[in-house]
């Protein structure tokens, strides 16, 4: 153990702020001037298509995600199910979101907002989340804008690939000819071309941020790129992105090659299943580091690598953004990735996150970790929290979980070097 364990300090964050407050500021100006007209996205939505012609882009739930990383998510979640009779167990970014609008507030106020951008058009990719449909259709009603859809399945397995990309190009085609009349702006697939070149760019810079933490010290951990994953979610498709991660990748490669750890003394690797407990962030990454348990690789963070075809970006867009991605897939085509994440960052065990209200980013319902363990030896435990209430995660009972999980993972350690001594 480290008592005395801090987290380490990356420099690059500053770069990040400074670019994630021009966004900000520049939906700031839009909508006080009306001078572009803003798109609301949802987080694994057509970011690119709507930025290639003329809108600028917001996205609720990384607002959600910031109320919740500053745990000021349960009284605005009371508010959306008392006003709306939503039930406490839809997705609490959603919740916590519209519980924001209600009492007219914005954690945003950091970057000089005082509300969120008015939207003129609502565009949700049913693949990532049933939610975020009546999410973005209660909006429809408040606002007046439209709710566009991309409504593309889920639980798909790798053999409905090219019936899924075929429905994707019908969907995308569909909703490109609504939005040349809400924006009044013909679609141009150069422009298109261009934007996603940026957007595989970043995803690219991103990925390889990522993958360093192949190397043994890791130079970062789940909890730093859940920080510095912001720009992958809300800049992708434009250059500040791209430029984020080519200095991030430089920093931490500097690590790498200097050896200097995130969690000095590093002695047993941890993978992260789910999506973050936002809220909970500080005090987990504090208990790992004094544990000295990283966690180097998470199915979630890897969500928004995209490989995009930068020559046939409308036949790609349905690859992208349903058939390869991760939380579409069936419960097999998941337990391969979380496989192979422990495989190629040598993961000696998994922190599941069972998450109440999203049951779509929780992978150990129906008995994965048994599975995995069958077939990698690989140790688990589950922690039961949420992505935005607070309420709903035990820092007592997780952090005894914890010690008593990495304690199991270093005696087996112990025990296999002795065998292989013996």
């Amino acid at each position: 153990m480290n008592p005395n364990y801090k987290r380490k300090n990356i420099e690059s964050l500053a770069l990040s702020n400074k670019y994630m407050a021009a966004y900000y500021q520049e939906l700031k100006q839009a909508d006080d001037t009306k001078s572009k007209k803003v798109a609301w996205c949802t987080s694994l939505g057509p970011a690119e298509l709507l930025r290639s012609m003329g809108f600028l882009v917001y996205f609720p739930e990384n607002h959600g995600a910031t109320i919740a990383a500053m745990r000021l998510g349960p009284d605005l979640i009371d508010k959306t199910t008392a006003d709306s009779m939503w039930t406490p167990n839809v997705c609490s970014y959603a919740t916590s979101d519209i519980g924001a609008y209600l009492k007219k507030t914005t954690p945003l106020t950091k970057f000089g907002l005082t509300k969120v951008p008015d939207p003129a058009v609502l565009v949700y990719n049913l693949a990532q989340c049933r939610d975020v449909q009546d999410w973005y259709e209660w909006y429809n009603v408040k606002t007046g804008a439209s709710a566009l859809g991309l409504h593309m399945p889920r639980g798909i397995d790798p053999s409905q690939k090219e019936f899924l990309i075929d429905l994707g190009n019908k969907e995308i085609k569909a909703l490109i000819s609504q939005l040349e009349v809400i924006g009044g702006v013909k679609f141009d697939i150069d422009r298109y071309r261009e934007v996603v070149k940026l957007s595989r760019q970043c995803s690219d810079g991103w990925n390889y941020c990522l993958d360093l933490t192949v190397a043994a010290p890791a130079p970062w951990t789940f909890f730093d790129q859940c920080i510095h994953m912001a720009p992958a979610v809300v800049l992708r498709g434009l250059p500040e992105a791209v430029d984020y991660y080519q200095a991030l990748g430089k920093e931490l490669q500097g690590f790498v090659d200097r050896k200097e750890a995130a969690v000095p003394g590093e002695t047993v690797r941890l993978l992260w299943a789910g999506i973050p407990v936002w809220g909970a962030i500080g005090p987990l990454s504090k208990k790992l580091g004094i544990l000295q348990a990283p966690i180097v690789a998470s199915d979630y963070c890897s969500s928004w690598v995209f490989n995009w075809d930068t020559q046939n970006p409308l036949e790609s867009h349905s690859d992208v953004y349903c058939a390869s991605q991760f939380i579409s897939g069936d419960d097999k085509t998941r337990q391969s990735r979380i496989e192979q994440l422990c495989d190629k960052f040598k993961v000696d065990g998994i922190i599941y996150h069972d998450c109440w209200t999203c049951g779509f980013t929780t992978d150990n319902r129906y008995g994965q970790p048994v599975r995995i363990q069958k077939s990698k030896g690989m140790k688990s435990i589950v922690i039961n929290g949420d992505v935005a209430d607070i309420r709903l995660f035990s820092v007592e009972q997780t952090m005894t979980q914890l010690e008593a999980f990495i304690e199991e993972l270093v005696e087996s350690q112990n025990e296999q070097t002795t065998v292989c001594r013996g």
